[in-house]
């Protein structure tokens, strides 16, 4: 994240870092930006999931949302 996060921008579409996440039985497509002069990161997941993917991906979410990014 400290690579791709730079230069985002959660206003510009342009401007998002994507990255795939692949496994053996899922592909996920993951798009995160940073609010310019904020601390505040975007995150959108794409792909086809089950329940259970769903839930790891919210839960993961929402224990990432806890923590901090300096810059």
């Amino acid at each position: 994240m400290a690579t791709g996060l730079p230069g985002t921008d959660d206003e510009q579409e342009e401007r998002w870092y994507g990255y795939p996440l692949v496994g053996e039985t899922a592909r996920l497509d993951l798009k995160l930006a940073r609010a310019v002069g904020g601390a505040v990161i975007s995150v959108e997941v794409y792909g086809a999931v089950g329940d259970v993917l769903r839930g790891q991906v919210v839960l993961v979410c929402a224990v990432a949302a806890g923590y901090g990014l300096s810059r």
